[in-house]
Parts: C-alpha cells; structure tokens; sequence
C-alpha cells in the first residue's frame, strides 16, 4: 500500500518524501500528505535542528626519552575548525581541552629545551592520545 499511495512533502526545503520514506533536509515544520484510493491522509513533521556533538581531547605529556611528565607544557591547537583552543599540562603532565568538534588538527606542544611536537589528530569520539 504504501508504494502504492501517492507521496507529497509540502515544504521540500525541510524535507522530502520518496514511497512513503521522508528524508530530513534542514530544521523546520514540514506536512507530508499521501492519497491512496481516493483517501487522503496528512500528517505535521518538525525536523529539529541537528545535536552538535562536543568533545574534550585529554593525555599526557612525557619525555620521549626519559618517560618522564612534563608540568606546564602549552598544548595548542593550530589548525583546523578547533585551530586557537589550548590548555597548559597540569603537575601529572596531564592535559585536557574541551569543546572540541569532531575533525582533524593539530595539536602542538612546543616546549624550551625540547623538540616541538606537532601531532595530527582525528576527533570522532572520545579520544586521549599520549603526544
């Protein structure tokens, strides 16, 4: 019955309706109709706007050589849509900076008397990386 119904979104900038299947375009109130021997049924859909996920990037900064924690170590972000967030190591050499959206960057930790540190990184859930 339903591929037999005759389908219509009535705003398809919000959203469009293919044998009964409605594809959510963007936010906003759509009425999908449908007629089906000569019976005509509608119904109000609110597409809401999408859930923004937000993450926090954590770890630990050590020595290469040693092992050792590195305290008071500047950890940026250089590039990507998180380019400019930044947090300095606390005394375990521990980091975190949240409000980070899913995607690649850079992470950086440029330190005096050791070798800068750049490291490319893919957020796409909860991530702690040792750099």
């Amino acid at each position: 019955m339903t591929s037999q119904a005759t389908w219509q979104s009535l705003n398809q900038v919000v959203a469009t309706v293919n044998s009964g299947l409605v594809t959510a375009l963007q936010a906003g109130t759509v009425d999908i109709t449908a007629t089906y021997q000569n019976v005509n049924g509608s119904v109000r859909l609110t597409v809401p706007q999408p859930v923004v996920l937000i993450y926090t990037l954590s770890g630990t900064v050590t020595d290469g050589t040693s092992g050792g924690i590195l305290p008071g170590i500047r950890m940026s972000i250089t590039t990507g849509t998180n380019a400019g967030l930044s947090t300095t190591t606390d005394s375990t050499g521990k980091y975190s900076i949240s409000g980070i959206s899913a995607g690649s960057m850079t992470v950086s930790a440029p330190a005096t008397s050791y070798q800068t540190l750049d490291k490319v990184v893919t957020v796409t859930g909860s991530t702690s990386d040792i750099v």
